[in-house]
């Protein structure tokens, strides 16, 4: 017997039926459908709004999710861009790769309440250094599966070969940065060697300490930059104490001096340091690369930009995305 199809409106009045509570007799004198149809319409009727719900039930998850992944991603792209920075000062000795290894340590998918949370919680003492190291891994993990994300949905922007520019300018600023400790300190030494005796008794002044190393650093920091220079003075310090200042009054030498003739002498010397360096390549080439290095990060943000970069991931594809 061929199986009886009901027309639309007698599907809706047998589904109306029964949603008010009717009995399948009552259904059948009412609409004229044998209780047998009236049970298998409305069953049938139940697995297409089951499968229905379910759809979009999925549908608001993925719509969620998606939303969820480009928040992250735009997240993720934000401080990649503020970690692959310039070098803000002279003692950063961070090769680029160590840069990025310690950006993809970084907690960034959790919320923020979250992420202190478990900060406080490695803080713990009874957590140990397993754990921290075991947390550390994760947190680079996840974080290369992001990075390799972005890669997939900006695929067509071409950034890379600027990201692999920007490694290139932060090692040869590097390099070149250690290059002009060296050359300071030895023009310090070669200054203070023409003068017998001036170095045992700006050691004796200073108080038995090694006056190279803190007297290369502050030259170091007032020249890094290739900027004109400031002179280095000396003022009086608490206690009948001298020290030598740069930049507005600021102590950059780790020393202080018993005697003022003395005080005098280091500032002379790092002043005689610093202006024969900066007639040397290297302050000249460090310079060159940080603007490179800032040209660089500044192309970056502006490739990465999220209102450029937020309709890029919704339009591609990636192995992360959960459609």
């Amino acid at each position: 017997m061929a199986r009886k199809e009901l027309s639309e409106e007698q599907i809706d009045e047998v589904v109306k039926q029964r949603q008010r509570g009717a009995s399948w007799l009552k259904i059948e004198k009412e609409t004229g459908v044998s209780r047998r149809v009236a049970k298998r319409v409305y069953g049938d009727w139940e697995d297409r709004r089951t499968m229905d719900d379910l759809k979009t039930v999925r549908s608001n998850i993925v719509a969620q999710e998606l939303s969820n992944h480009v928040k992250v991603l735009l997240r993720f792209a934000e401080l990649l861009v503020s970690y692959l920075g310039v070098p803000t000062s002279p003692n950063e000795n961070r090769s680029a790769e160590d840069v990025f290894e310690t950006f993809l340590r970084q907690n960034i998918v959790d919320e923020p309440k979250e992420a202190q949370a478990l900060s406080t919680m490695m803080d713990a003492p009874e957590i140990g250094r397993r754990a921290m190291e075991r947390e550390k891994q994760r947190l680079t993990r996840q974080n290369k599966m992001l990075f390799k994300a972005l890669r997939e949905h900006t695929r067509m922007m071409h950034w890379e070969p600027l990201f692999e520019d920007w490694k290139a300018a932060w090692n040869t600023c590097r390099e070149a940065l250690m290059g002009l400790r060296e050359d300071v300190r030895e023009v310090i030494t070669n200054i203070i060697s023409q003068s017998p005796g001036l170095k045992t008794e700006l050691e004796k002044a200073a108080g038995s300490v090694d006056v190279l190393q803190p007297m290369t650093e502050a030259v170091v920091r007032a020249v890094w930059r290739g900027e004109e220079l400031a002179p280095f003075q000396t003022r009086a310090a608490s206690g009948n104490r001298f020290i030598v200042t740069f930049a507005e009054g600021r102590q950059v030498l780790e020393l202080t001096f018993s005697e003022h003739r003395l005080a005098e002498k280091a500032a002379e010397i790092c002043n005689w340091a610093a202006t024969n360096v900066l007639k040397r390549d290297a302050a000249e080439q460090i310079a060159n690369m940080l603007n490179k290095v800032e040209e660089k990060v500044m192309a970056l943000e502006e490739m990465l930009e999220p209102l450029v970069l937020r309709p890029m991931i919704i339009r591609s594809h990636c192995s992360l995305c959960p459609v």
